[in-house]
């Protein structure tokens, strides 16, 4: 499973908090290849992008 598609189910998994503000959820992961995952969850999307830390 990579970075991208574990981020991606988790998030998906987790969901954007149910609160009056309909807060999205973020994360990030870093893999040993110098490269970050950030995705973020809100109400209506799932937006998971690679950054290139080198």
């Amino acid at each position: 499973l990579s970075p991208r598609d574990a981020l991606s189910t988790v998030l998906l998994a987790m969901d954007y908090e149910h609160d009056s503000y309909n807060t999205p959820r973020i994360a990030a992961v870093i893999d040993n290849e110098a490269t970050a995952c950030l995705g973020i969850v809100t109400d209506q999307s799932l937006l998971v992008t690679a950054i290139d830390l080198a």
